[in-house]
This record gives structure tokens, sequence and C-alpha cells, in this order.
């Protein structure tokens, strides 16, 4: 009898203890505004460890390597595109944050993209194409980042909080 009170007790701990985790993770503006920016800080490593081998790889010609490489950022990626479309958007304009952080981290994957397509090029002429559109990719960079520094202002703005006043 000791046994299935302590265990019914142990029991309700625990699943208080979850709820009430739940109910202290209320999602506010700034938070997540914290989340997007850890998402993306948390692909500086595996960004700068691809960037190194597809490197490496296409110095010694070797296009299996280089498109191993850029398959493996293209999933990592999508993997923070999954877990930003999983966060509830929250305040003022949250959903059109929520919007441009999505379309930032597709163009990172469209950067592996541009690499894999490269690397896969059946001939000279396909990879010397797939390298023109990698460029194209890659002049867009500053638009893409600015709309999403200047999405985030606004969202931080319309919400009374500061940007990097974590």
């Amino acid at each position: 009898m000791k046994y299935i009170i302590f265990v019914s007790i142990a029991f309700l701990l625990v699943f208080v203890s979850c709820k009430s985790e739940k109910n202290e993770e209320a999602v506010t503006p700034q938070k997540f505004n914290e989340k997007i920016v850890l998402l993306e800080e948390s692909l500086e490593e595996p960004l700068l460890k691809a960037e190194a081998e597809i490197k490496v790889r296409s110095e010694k010609a070797d296009f299996t390597g280089m498109a191993q490489s850029a398959k493996a950022m293209e999933d990592t990626v999508s993997k923070k595109i999954s877990e930003i479309k999983k966060i509830a958007a929250v305040g003022k304009g949250g959903e059109d944050f929520k919007t441009v952080a999505v379309r930032y981290f597709e163009y990172i994957k469209s950067i592996y993209t541009s690499y894999r397509n490269i690397a896969e090029a059946k001939t000279e002429e396909a990879r010397v194409e797939a390298t023109k559109k990698m460029n194209d990719v890659l002049n867009s960079q500053p638009a893409v980042l600015s709309n999403l520094q200047t999405s985030q202002q606004k969202y931080a703005t319309d919400n009374n909080f500061v940007v990097g006043a974590e």
C-alpha cells in the first residue's frame, strides 16, 4: 500500500513539475526573437566546418565528397527551418518576422544546394552554369540579410524591446 502511494506521489510530482515548466516558458516577443537568434548562432560551427570541407574537396576535384558535405549542410539547415516553423509566433508582426526568418534560413540552404548542384554536374559546361547560378545566389546575400535585420528591428520596435539586449 505504501509503495502505491509513493509511486502515485512521485508520478504526481513529475507531472506537476513538467506542467509548471511549460507554464514558465511563456513565450514573449523578446524570447521568440532570442530563439531565432539562437537557431542562427547554432549554425555557425556547422557552416564553418562545411565551408572548410567543401573548399578542400573542390580544390582536390572531389565532387562526390563536395556533394556530401553540401547535402549534410542542407539537411542541417532544413532541421533549423523545421524548428522555426514549430515556434509559435507571438507579438505584433510575429508571423511576418517568422516568415522573413524562414526565408533567411532557406537562403542559407540555397547556398549549399548550389554547391551540391556544382558538385553533381555531369559536364564541365553544366558545372560552369551551376557556378553562375551560385554567384547569383551569393550576390543576393546583402539584400537577404538586410531584409532580416530590418524585419527583426521592426518586430523589436513594435514589441518594445531592443535587439541585442537579451
